[in-house]
């Protein structure tokens, strides 16, 4: 989507606001960064207005500074040269030496400023024009009845500019740095917090739920607006309520966007007054595989192999950047390694006794398809917090996310999805890089014997041998001894176009529809957890796969069926 440009000229209807301002307000200090982002140097500044309706002659005007600690000791930083004069509404821009900010500055000088509590005056004489003190002050000859707050990495701004109620603490408001221009416009919207759910997504086509919370920044009322958003090359068009000025309002949208990587997540609103076009930033989804994937995940261990994690690469890659978090924890950095294409790294909260375990797993003759050398297992800094049941307000035990260094999500692995509990003893694992199926399970309870395969292929993504006949396997879904899926798998043979698969109780209620494709000969393999079609988890029993395969001609060639017991 071309973003479309935000307007920031300096607003012409200052005369209204202005003429609003205190009868003895004249020259005021608009706005100032003392505390700007990163160095200081060349990036303070001092945005002096004029508040009154006629020319100002700035002769012999000085502006001073006091640090908080040493008391009203004032100290010169700049006088104006004989002869200045400052129009009506306009400003005059104080910068630092060698300015490095946005917006021309009139004049350069050494300000020196401090992070609070400090203050500023601008003074004629013996006349104090005005007076802005910020931080913890206690002194009033620092500030105009209570302090304005601090401000680091943004700036102090008078809201609207030139208004002075003699109250520092009432007249200025935290805000981004707008030197030289107007501190706010009449209309604006800023986005305060954008909530996704689920954070990443398995395959294009899955669904994602946005929860934008936006906030009025304009000088004016906000009326009720359409908004047009759009994911990638998707949009969608989402009702905002009327928004006074300052308040914040939230809006939603479901989108399943068409497009894999990246994809840029925005809003568009046309500004009621003057047809401004606002475009609000929402970030991104990653949709499909990243570089790098969650594998397994062990986060109720019975034994003493402590919890781990297993992540593999699609790439050869760096981890370096990489992260790693629990839902709602700290992000914590991978450890920095080169990983080669498919090559597993193990992350353990006890790496000596899960390479121990792992020894002795094989010496009982675990993990017979994977006979290389024991993968190191390491460390994280700071294990997360892997919960075992899912906590109040919660559908789940725990969301495991990976982001890549730009700080996007690219994976995420929900466990404990069904009855809010971690499999006890057992792995969580992958099926497949992405979901063979748009109806298929990409995660289930590890079926190996040892009840995790850390290092090794996962066992729901063993190939399994699909012929023309349609098989289950295992035969018995039983979710308390091990098996957390079944594997149905059958091959379209020559003359054979399509498929479609359901799931019947023995009274022939379809309960799970498992879709179909039209792409030819070839295997499938279909992951059943467990569940129909509402995601609910069926009863111990007896049911039947019904397999239709389909001809050129749309017409049905041949019907199987196939028993699974539920345990």
């Amino acid at each position: 989507m071309a973003r479309m440009p935000i307007h920031r000229t300096p607003l012409t209807i200052l005369c209204v606001l202005l003429s609003a301002a205190s009868a003895e307000a004249e020259l005021l200090i608009n706005e100032l960064a003392p505390d700007p982002a990163g160095a200081d140097t060349g990036r303070e500044f001092v945005e002096i207005i004029n508040a009154s309706s006629i020319s100002e002659d700035m002769t012999g005007v000085m502006l001073q500074f006091a640090n908080g600690s040493e008391g009203a000791v004032w100290r010169t930083r700049w006088e104006a040269e004989p002869g200045l004069l400052l129009a009506p509404g306009t400003r005059f821009l104080l910068a630092d030496r060698n300015w490095q900010g946005p917006g021309q500055a009139q004049v350069e000088v050494w300000l020196g400023l401090q992070n609070g509590p400090d203050a500023l005056r601008l003074v004629r004489g013996d006349s104090v024009l005005d007076l802005v003190g910020w931080g913890a002050l206690t002194d009033p000859e620092l500030m105009e009845a209570t302090p304005a707050p601090s401000a680091p990495g943004a700036a102090l701004s008078r809201r609207p500019d030139g208004w002075d109620s003699q109250d520092n603490g009432a007249d200025f408001v935290v805000a981004d740095p707008t030197p030289g221009w107007s501190n706010f416009r009449p209309w604006a919207l800023s986005v305060l917090t954008v909530a996704m759910d689920p954070p990443s997504l398995a395959r294009i086509g899955d669904p994602l739920l946005l929860d934008v919370e936006v906030r009025n920044d304009g000088l004016e009322d906000w009326p009720v607006t359409t908004l047009i958003l759009a994911a990638g090359q998707e949009r969608g068009t989402a009702l905002l309520d009327a928004c006074p000025a300052g308040d914040v309002r939230r809006f939603s949208w479901q989108v399943r966007p068409g497009e894999s990587g990246r994809v840029a997540l925005g809003a568009v609103a046309v500004a009621p007054g003057n047809g401004d076009t606002i475009v609000l930033d929402l970030g991104a989804v990653h949709v499909g595989a990243g570089a790098l994937f969650l594998s397994e995940i062990m986060a109720a261990p019975r034994r003493d192999e402590g919890e781990w994690i297993e992540i593999e690469a699609v790439m050869p890659g760096d981890l370096g950047g990489w992260r790693l978090r629990d839902e709602g924890g700290e992000w914590r950095d991978l450890p920095v390694r080169t990983l080669a294409a498919g090559e597993r790294i193990l992350l353990a909260q006890e790496p000596v006794a899960l390479e121990e375990w792992i020894l002795e797993a094989r010496a009982r003759g675990g993990f017979a398809a994977c006979d290389g050398p024991v993968p190191a297992a390491l460390e994280l800094a700071g294990w997360p917090n892997l919960n075992n049941t899912a906590p109040d307000g919660r559908a789940f035990a725990e969301r495991l996310q990976l982001a890549d260094p730009t700080g996007l999500v690219v994976d995420h692995a929900t466990i404990g999805g069904l009855d809010g509990k971690a499999p006890d003893g057992l792995s969580w694992e992958r099926v497949g890089i992405e979901p063979a199926h748009p109806t298929g399970a990409n995660w289930g309870t590890c079926t190996a014997r040892t009840g995790a395969t850390p290092g090794c292929p996962n066992s729901l993504s063993t190939p399994g041998t699909a012929g023309p006949t349609l098989t289950v396997e295992p035969a018995v879904l039983d979710g308390a001894a091990g098996p957390g899926a079944v594997h149905l798998r059958f091959q379209l043979i020559a003359g054979e176009t399509g498929w479609r698969a359901r799931l019947h109780d023995l009274w022939g209620a379809p309960v799970r529809d498992f879709g179909g494709d039209d792409l030819g000969t070839g295997p499938r393999d279909l992951v059943w957890d467990g569940r129909d079609d509402r995601g609910m988890v069926l009863p111990p029993g007896g049911y039947v796969a019904l397999l239709l395969v389909k001809g050129g001609a749309g017409g049905t060639l041949r019907r199987e069926r196939v028993v699974v017991v539920v345990r």
